[in-house]
């Protein structure tokens, strides 16, 4: 072959590939979820002139380009596969790989974020006057990693910290009930049927019985794909759901103040939403109530929480007549204080992974 022809060809071939991937991505529809990344993708902004001069429109259109890219998963993989195996860098997107479980990549403690958690504790509990008020930090995921190459969080720091800033609150003790095992390999939480001691230990250090002992039948929902296997891109298997019933959970009502809407604590149809640990409470919520029917002991527990406790509270709603259920995240406390009632003589328990107490930003005001 000539060098001509030799020439004809790249340029064939370059002019094919360049227009094939132009083509293909206009004739493919844009998608609004990337469930493999377990994330909303960005979509083709509104022009105006407006946001042409004043805006970030051509940053907002390359967004959406990136996201809407076509075969996109497909080279996210290789990349992911060339980073681990040709350029053997350790992590890819933050996430690495340790005995097959998945684990990300964490921030250094910060001090100020720590002392700005316990404030906010602080502040939160002056509105609940003559009420139990506990605390409880669930370690992250790689506080349990045998891994000795992979950077942890100080965990025992941030107690220290948050124990000398925290007033008139008393301590629950968790992390020596835990184990790697307790978790999902391809995700940041735990396991309902595994966390069953965790409970007990809650309850019973806030004066309510041990529910363990309880009958209760198990319910297996699989493939559950974490938030860390799609942004690890690596493929692997899957992790499997599970979430355990009983009559007196199964009678359990969940209300969401935001809809107005009441359904049950578990929804098995969200198991292939974009994050599958939406079974338990239909995921992310500013404020939920649970009520218990079969208990009328006049009880009501107010837990703040983060998503760690979305499978956590079933199990403690049966010692409870009622739940609410509060993430700061998404309300803010003038807000709060115009839907719920602060009870006395109730118990209040603030129930955060240590991730959440080192970015205390994401709490609103």
């Amino acid at each position: 072959m000539n060098k001509n022809l030799k020439n004809l060809v790249t340029a064939i071939c370059f002019v094919t590939i360049l227009f094939g991937f132009v083509f293909a991505n206009f004739l493919t529809a844009d998608k609004e979820v990337s469930f493999s990344e377990r994330r909303k993708l960005n979509q083709l902004p509104v022009f105006s002139f407006s946001d042409l001069i004043f805006d970030d429109y051509f940053e907002k259109t390359e967004s959406y380009h990136l996201d809407q890219f076509f075969g996109r998963d497909f080279f996210r993989s290789v990349k992911a596969y060339f980073k681990k195996y040709i350029a053997l860098q350790s992590d890819n997107n933050g996430i690495y790989i340790d005995d097959g479980i998945l684990y990300k990549l964490g921030d250094d403690l910060d001090e100020e974020s720590v002392k700005a958690a316990a404030q906010k504790m602080n502040y939160i509990s002056e509105y609940f006057n003559d009420c139990n008020i506990f605390y409880c930090i669930v370690p992250n995921k790689n506080y349990y990693s045998n891994s000795k190459f992979y950077p942890k969080l100080d965990y025992n720091l941030l107690m220290y910290l948050l124990n000398e800033n925290i007033s008139d609150m008393t301590f629950i003790e968790i992390q020596n009930l835990l184990t790697i095992a307790d978790f999902y390999k391809t995700d940041l939480h735990w396991s309902q049927d595994r966390i069953l001691p965790v409970a007990d230990h809650i309850l019973i250090a806030m004066g309510c019985g041990e529910i363990s002992y309880l009958p209760y039948s198990v319910t297996e929902l699989s493939p559950f794909y974490g938030s860390y296997y799609g942004q690890a891109a690596l493929g692997g298997e899957a992790d499997t759901l599970i979430y355990i019933y009983n009559d007196m959970i199964n009678s359990l009502t969940l209300y969401d103040f935001e809809t107005d809407e009441t359904s049950c604590v578990y929804d098995e149809t969200l198991i292939n939403s974009v994050d599958g640990y939406s079974v338990f409470l239909k995921g992310a919520k500013p404020l939920l109530r649970i009520d218990n029917p079969l208990i009328q002991n006049g009880k009501t527990l107010y837990l703040f929480r983060d998503s760690l406790s979305s499978c956590l509270a079933p199990l403690l709603a049966q010692e409870y007549q009622i739940i609410y259920l509060i993430d700061l995240r998404y309300i803010t406390t003038e807000k709060l204080v115009e839907y719920i009632p602060f009870e006395t003589s109730s118990d209040v328990l603030f129930l955060f992974g240590s991730d959440l107490i080192n970015k205390s930003e994401l709490f609103l005001d």
